[in-house]
């Protein structure tokens, strides 16, 4: 029998690969004879350089460098795949939210300088491609989640969410975002293959504006799993994605009420650890 063990991490409890190597430790001891494969995995957010890293058979490199304050230094992490030529950089490992007293967060006196740090870092160690992205969309309640704006879909192709409307909030961002995957280039030096996604309209529940996004869909086997958001736009998106999924069936199911937990189907996959009676993981 082989197994293919593919968890996302525990958030606040174990890495991917620690998830991993404990479901795989508890299928040898049940199941002996079981051939393993291990295939931590991530949502974008926290834990998307180590789950990579271990797909890849990379390997991490720690840097002391600027923190989010002038005057921090950290110890920062980044990886580099297992091709040697790749890096993967989070900018919240130099200066994200979670390195600072709440009382310390004035965007007036924070930096990002310790991100750039990393990035010239990488460059050292030969690595020759960095895919590098910035914000978020509005709503997003981390660093920003890469599966709301930019979703590989084969290996030189990318779904990037765009927005038309000017005078949204979203658009200088998206717009941004565009402008900086079509000047990357692959390792064999082909520009990215870019299909443009519409935003939805704006959801909004009590006066938050949520982070409704097509590009939140979860791949299955057979099918892709598109989130919708009562809108004219939802049919076009739905044929935009099936466009770049011929083998798959494209299914769009109503998230206006799912996106109030700031995530729809590709967030929502991920796994959570099971509490016990007395609330512990």
């Amino acid at each position: 029998m082989r197994i293919i063990v593919a968890p996302d991490k525990f958030k606040g409890c174990l890495t991917a690969p620690q998830v991993c190597d404990a479901i795989a430790a508890g299928i040898g001891s049940a199941r002996p004879d079981a051939t393993i494969d291990l295939c931590p995995v991530a949502d974008g957010g926290e834990g998307t350089v180590a789950a990579l890293v271990s797909a890849t058979r990379g390997r991490f490199e720690t840097r002391r460098v600027t923190g989010p304050l002038p005057e921090m230094k950290v110890d920062a992490t980044f990886g580099v795949l297992g091709d040697g030529a790749t890096a993967v950089v989070e900018m919240s490992a130099a200066c994200g939210l979670a390195l600072l007293q709440p009382e310390d967060r004035n965007p007036d006196a924070t930096t990002t300088f310790g991100a750039g740090q990393l990035l010239v870092e990488a460059a050292k160690l030969g690595v020759t491609e960095i895919l590098w992205l910035g914000d978020g969309i509005e709503g997003d309640d981390t660093d920003g989640h890469i599966d709301d704006t930019v979703r590989f879909v084969n290996e030189d192709t990318v779904l990037a969410v765009v927005e038309e409307n000017v005078n949204d909030v979203n658009h200088e961002l998206l717009r941004t975002n565009l402008n900086q995957l079509n000047a990357m280039r692959l390792l064999n030096g082909k520009q990215l293959n870019i299909v443009e996604l519409p935003m939805p309209d704006e959801v909004v529940y009590e006066d938050q504006r949520l982070p409704a996004s097509y590009a939140n869909f979860y791949i299955a086997n057979k099918s892709v799993i598109v989130p919708t958001f009562r809108c004219n736009k939802d049919d076009k998106a739905l044929t935009i994605i099936q466009n770049c999924f011929p083998s798959r069936k494209v299914i769009g199911i109503d998230s206006t009420e799912l996106i109030w937990g700031l995530g729809s189907f590709h967030c929502l996959s991920q796994q959570e650890p099971a509490v016990d009676g007395d609330g512990n993981l």
